[in-house]
Order: structure tokens, then sequence, then C-alpha cells
């Protein structure tokens, strides 16, 4: 490694280190792409990723009732990151967090896998308990599929059924088949 690439990376945490070296280059991008996400004014945690328009995505339940200037990121290399701003979807449980610096792009949705039961997925986050910097894996099966209707006026929502140890504060992480770095949901509760 040379230059500044070498600092940042002897500049991380040692259990952050360990899994780098661990996951191969398509893991090390995975993680990369993972934020732990908190909201100091509700004292709820929970995770987000990097999509590949550059914004963090997550759970509405995770940022519910803050501002994005309430919100911070926290890479799994320890850097925070900060928003300008959010947009919420209460009946999907999903938000948008733009963050004030450009991060590049992150994950894509797979569109083109066949998602049914049986096939086994993934999740990297950060569980209630674990304060990371870096995100920690859970492995599950597809088991079936629900719909989901927040209330008589929204849209109906299609939720993955896992059979998986997710855990609370894995909420807003990538799910993800396998093999892929390509999402197929987004983890919403355990």
């Amino acid at each position: 490694l040379k230059g500044n690439k070498m600092e940042k990376e002897n500049n991380i945490p040692i259990s952050t280190k360990w899994l780098i070296d661990s996951v191969g280059e398509v893991g090390k991008n995975l993680i990369g792409h993972v934020f732990m996400i908190v909201c100091p004014k509700n004292n709820i945690k929970g995770t987000g990723f990097l999509y590949k328009s550059g914004h963090i995505i997550t759970n509405w339940h995770v940022v519910k009732n803050c501002s994005a200037n309430e919100i911070v990121a926290i890479s799994s290399t320890g850097k925070q990151i900060e928003f300008k701003d959010l947009i919420l979807d209460q009946n999907r449980d999903l938000a948008i967090l733009m963050p004030k610096e450009n991060l590049g792009e992150g994950f894509e949705i797979d569109n083109f896998s066949e998602i049914k039961p049986g096939i086994q997925i993934l999740t990297w986050g950060h569980p209630l308990g674990y304060n990371g910097p870096a995100p920690l894996l859970s492995v599950g099966h597809i088991s079936g599929f629900k719909d989901h209707k927040e209330n008589q006026t929204s849209d109906i929502v299609k939720h993955i059924v896992v059979n998986g140890a997710f855990n609370p504060g894995n909420s807003g992480g990538p799910l993800l088949v396998s093999g892929s770095n390509k999402i197929i949901g987004v983890v919403v509760s355990k």
C-alpha cells in the first residue's frame, strides 16, 4: 500500500483490519458500503448502506423524529458522515439520507436473480450491543413472502421472510443473495 491508503488502513481498529483481510475483494467492497446509523435524539441505532446514487438507505423507524443534521453515519473505518437532507417513506419503512460529502457509488439493486424460498442470503449490520465500527455478518435463507399494508390508504409492500439471525440494529441493512454484491431488499425487522 502507498501513501494515504496505507496510512488509512494503519489507523483503523485491529478488529476491522482483520475483518477486511478475511473477506476477500468482494467482501471488502460490501463492508465498506455499510454504516452504523445513529440518532442520539431518539436513542436509536441501526444500519444503513450506500446506494449507487451516493445516498445512504436505512429504515424510517431508525431515523423517525430526527432531522438530517441530527443523524450520523459511522463507516467501517470509524469515519463520521453528516447529512444535509433526508426523504422518508413510513409505509415502506425506508429513509434516504443525503450525505454532505460525495461518498461515491455503492450497492445496486439485483433485478435479475430469481428470489425464491431456500436461497441463502446475508446482510452486514450493527446489531444492538455491538458498536463496531465494522459491521457483522448475518446469514440465513429465504423462507417465503408476505404482504404488508400500513393502513387502508397505503400501497401493499412485499416483504421477503428470512430464517436467519437478524437482530435489532440490523434494521436498514442491505439484504443480498450469498455470493452477490447486489441488493434484493432492506432488513426491516427480526
